[in-house]
């Protein structure tokens, strides 16, 4: 996999702070109601990709991203992450209520995983 160039990911950086307390309570959602352990972002520009759910709309939030909400186990399914890979992922996935596991599209060849470390300190709510 072909990682993201770093003015992708610094684009993508100046959006994130706009969202970001909505993608740790969907990432908590999906843990606490026991979808998956492996919540996964998936941010893109494209109109629509067939990967996850549509949970934040670049136009409606006049930013340049979108954001679905994935898993692991989807992303495993769909071959993004080869099955021989799993445990490997599973060891350097950070906590996600403190850090997004992203996965970043950016045009046809420009896609791969960056964590994101939310800047807000983690709260009970």
């Amino acid at each position: 996999m072909v990682s993201v160039p770093e003015q992708i990911l610094e684009s993508l950086q100046n959006d994130l702070p706009l969202y970001e307390d909505y993608l740790r309570k969907v990432g908590r959602a999906v843990m606490e109601n026991g979808i998956s352990r492996y919540p996964i972002f998936i941010a893109h520009r494209e109109a629509q990709i067939g990967i996850g759910r549509p949970i934040v709309l670049a136009e409606l939030m006049q930013s340049q991203w979108s954001i679905n909400a994935s898993v692991l186990e989807e992303m495993v399914r769909k071959g993004i992450v080869n099955r021989n890979k799993v445990e490997h992922f599973k060891e350097i996935y950070k906590s996600p209520m403190q850090h997004a596991c992203l996965f970043v599209i950016s045009g046809e060849s420009d896609a791969g995983f960056a964590f994101y470390p939310y800047r807000t300190p983690t709260s009970q709510q």
